[in-house]
Order: structure tokens, then sequence, then C-alpha cells
């Protein structure tokens, strides 16, 4: 139903030696259309932490996102102590906007969250 609304989320990753088997979602949702932005957004497996298989799809989706929608800014936000991902989003050229203080209330507390984002002239100079 996402696909029919013109939302590329979410997207199975699979490895190819391990066949048809999903090891992590990856997409991007609608923030705001008038707005042109998109959050970036994915979840692994842990077994596949570490790996390079985040920077990969999500490196896909983001070119599949500015070839294919009329959209400037795409952002993602990670945990404070996640440092795996804030590492992804630098590679994939993402610059670190800030910190969102008690952004998220999970497990009984609030949790700080990074800021990334790409614009598409950013995207463009890295192609």
């Amino acid at each position: 139903a996402n696909y029919e609304k013109e939302i590329p989320e979410p997207w199975g990753a699979t490895i190819k030696s391990l066949g048809d088997k999903i090891v992590g979602t990856v997409g991007c949702m609608w923030v705001s259309k008038p707005w042109k932005t998109m959050e970036l957004g994915g979840i692994a497996a842990e077994p596949m932490w570490g790996r390079g298989y985040a920077y990969e799809a999500s490196q896909v989706i983001i070119e599949y996102v500015y070839r294919n929608y009329d959209v400037n800014r795409i952002f993602a936000k990670c945990h404070l102590e996640n440092l795996g991902s804030a590492r992804v989003m630098e590679k994939l050229g993402m610059k670190c906007e800030g910190l969102m203080r008690s952004c998220v209330y999970k497990d009984a507390r609030f949790i700080d969250m990074y800021c990334y984002s790409i614009l598409r002239s950013d995207w463009e100079g890295r192609r």
C-alpha cells in the first residue's frame, strides 16, 4: 500500500549468499511533500551489523529516491550512543545537523538523537 502512495518504504534487504532471507529493511517516508523532505530509516538483524550492509542498502534507496521523486532533503536520526549508524550516515555523505535532546522515549527513559541530512545538491556532487 505504501508504494501506491509513492512511499518507497519498507524495502527488504537480502544478501545474495543467504538466498531470499530478509536480514533488514530500509526505506524513505515522506515528512513533507510541500517541503520536499523525506526521512531515511532502517533496521538490520544484529548478526549483520558492522559489515557494510546498512551503507550499501541506504546508498541504493537514496539514489532511488533522488532519481524518482521530487525530493530536496533526506534526513535520518540515530541514537547518541549508536556510533555505527552515525558512521554509516557520514559515509553516505550526510552532514550532522545537531543533537535532538530527549527526542525519543524508550524503555522508560528519554533518548537523545543525532540528526543527519543529505541534500539533492550534495548527492549530485558525489555522483
